[in-house]
């Protein structure tokens, strides 16, 4: 090691292992999962319950885990802002009134993420149903085409 490092003074070398020691260690944590054990076992139940069609349970879980982890949003906690896009699809399949908005919200907040364009695709198809063909054309114009067949 002495020999990496011998073209430093000595109190370089110390401080420079204390560094590479610091980052490596913030590396590793940062792999950490973002969500606790305990929500992570609610967005896999929520998931379940969201592929049975029950979406008031699996509303009511993925609630339970944005409020929990509120404190982590960021733009590359990618696995909070699907349990959002899920949290608002719930909305949009249970016919509620005014659904769309947690959805719009949804887009506006989130502009470029992998859930966008199924989010555009959900609008489009949501003002479609609601004889809005103007809105619903709007919304298909922003599909990204290619993005659809990856």
């Amino acid at each position: 090691m002495k020999q990496l490092f011998k073209f430093f003074p000595e109190f370089l070398q110390q401080q420079s292992l204390i560094w590479i020691f610091i980052f490596v260690s913030l590396g590793l944590s940062a792999q950490e999962s973002p969500l606790s054990e305990e929500n992570q076992n609610r967005l896999q139940k929520a998931n379940e319950l969201y592929d049975k069609s029950l979406f008031l349970a699996a509303e009511t879980l993925l609630e339970k885990i944005i409020e929990e982890q509120f404190f982590l949003e960021s733009p590359q906690n990618l696995l909070l802002t699907e349990v959002k896009f899920k949290k608002a699809l719930c909305g949009i399949r249970l016919d509620r009134e005014k659904a769309h908005f947690p959805l719009l919200a949804f887009v506006k907040e989130n502009p470029v993420t992998p859930f966008t364009n199924l989010a555009n695709i959900e609008l489009a198809s949501y003002y479609y149903n609601d004889q809005d063909y103007k809105r619903a054309l709007q919304y298909f114009s922003k599909v990204d085409l290619e993005d659809l067949s990856n």
